[in-house]
């Protein structure tokens, strides 16, 4: 992956993240707190965001979300991606996303406008070195519950 570890800030987090996503072999697996579609705006940042995953998807990439919200579930569902939402009476806050189990984005940022354009949000990407690390764990844990 390219030039990792990267900051990503504010707007720069759809420029930093897509091309790690249109390098992913194997997985993307997502954990993130609010994700919206905007149909009316298909040049929208968040729709750049799911149409390259989409095109991950298509190349044969398994992706897999935990997301809050059941419209978001059944829309991601509706697509392809192994969606589900978290049986706990905890929050779903954090915000990730893990590439070919290896490559990490985390941060602030949600899918939504708020996280892409109107708040001051960061994240960011690093490789994480191997395939087995404590993040992949975590989502393993939290995609069983």
């Amino acid at each position: 992956m390219e030039n990792l570890p990267k900051v990503l800030i504010g707007g720069k987090f759809i420029d930093g993240v897509i091309p790690l996503i249109n390098d992913a072999k194997n997985s993307i697996d997502i954990i993130v707190y609010d994700w919206r579609i905007y149909p009316d705006a298909p040049s929208h940042p968040v729709n750049r965001l799911n149409a390259a995953l989409f095109s991950a998807l298509a190349r044969g990439v398994n992706i897999r979300a935990l997301v809050n919200h059941s419209v978001v579930k059944d829309f991601l569902i509706s697509v392809g991606i192994k969606a589900r939402m978290l049986d706990s009476k905890k929050i779903l806050h954090a915000k990730s996303m893990l590439i070919d189990r290896r490559y990490s984005i985390c941060g602030s940022h949600n899918y939504t406008q708020g996280g892409m354009i109107l708040n001051h949000e960061i994240s960011l990407a690093v490789d994480l070195g191997t395939e087995k690390n404590l993040l992949a764990v975590y989502f393993d844990n939290l995609y069983g519950l």
